[in-house]
């Protein structure tokens, strides 16, 4: 909901995840589902980040184009 109110025209998104490809990729069909996504890739959380926020974890980054 927080991302539909700054984000109504075409984005470019990364979905960032922590060993959770699986879970990335159901997020990926809700944002192309919602949003006009002229770009999507994936990328993995490093060690740094990852050690204080676990396995499993999921960030989104959404820029307007």
């Amino acid at each position: 909901e927080l991302l539909k109110e700054h984000h109504q025209g075409p984005v470019k998104a990364t979905i960032a995840h922590a060993d959770a490809l699986d879970r990335a990729q159901e997020l990926s069909a809700l944002l192309q589902e919602h949003f006009d996504l002229k770009e999507l890739q994936f990328t993995s959380i490093g060690p740094v980040i990852g050690a204080h926020t676990g396995g499993g974890t999921l960030g989104v980054f959404m820029i307007p184009v």
